[in-house]
């Protein structure tokens, strides 16, 4: 007979590998709020059961390994490995396996999630989807706007200054000036009086993906530039 898992980190995992909807809410707090990488913010378990079936939907024989959960009555840690194939409901990557670890933070109450936080490569995900290094940071999410708001990227401010970009993503000035010569990454805005360039948030997981892709050798394809006009913040 098969032990039911005690700890929050186990049970969700459990549940969510075997597409059991009222199991994985089951971990959760009525009100609870859960951010999601890929399909950004939802509260409550109406908004999770909208989430999973989604999520159940899009992909099959969905696999959620804890590698390691560190619990505490108050919050628990999971190191996990996760593994899905798209489905038929997404036609552009249908067929397509991802294989991806992250860490999951589930802060608790009377041994139920009442904020759940989650960690991993979303560039390096969309990629294994089939989405272009240089079109990463295109593809945004409510999660990544808010993240954008948490570190000044106002409408008013245009972004993030190639320093602060730099700096955040860990990559040489000169660097970011090259991908920018080369299209492979260009700023979302070029100030048209004082030459500056501004990245969005979205555009740092672009960055470092593309630094870890030609660390190992591997170059991504440019994009083309039809010419170096000047875009305009909105």
């Amino acid at each position: 007979m098969t032990e039911t898992p005690t700890c929050v980190a186990d049970r969700f995992a459990t549940a969510v590998t075997a597409h059991n909807v009222d199991q994985v809410l089951d971990c959760f707090t009525v009100a609870s709020p859960r951010t999601d990488l890929f399909y950004g913010q939802f509260r409550g378990r109406a908004g999770l059961r909208v989430l999973f079936e989604r999520m159940f939907t899009e992909g099959a024989d969905h696999e959620w390994t804890m590698t390691r959960v560190v619990a505490h009555p108050d919050c628990t840690i999971g190191e996990w490995g996760f593994t899905f194939t798209v489905s038929a409901a997404v036609p552009p990557s249908r067929g397509r396996t991802l294989r991806f670890p992250g860490i999951s933070v589930f802060e608790t109450r009377d041994g139920l999630c009442h904020t759940y936080r989650e960690y991993f490569d979303r560039g390096a995900a969309l990629f294994a989807l089939g989405i272009p290094p240089h079109t990463v940071g295109r593809h945004p999410h409510p999660t990544a706007l808010r993240a954008g708001e948490q570190l000044g990227m106002t409408a008013r401010e245009g972004g993030l200054l190639i320093g602060d970009f730099a700096r955040r993503c860990r990559l040489p000035v000169s660097t970011l000036r090259y991908y920018d010569q080369i299209g492979l990454l260009t700023p979302a805005v070029v100030d048209p009086g004082s030459g500056y360039r501004r990245y969005t948030v979205e555009q740092l997981e672009a960055a470092v993906l593309i630094a870890r892709l030609r660390a190992i050798g591997t170059t991504p394809r440019p994009s083309r530039r039809s010419s170096p006009g000047v875009r305009r913040p909105r």
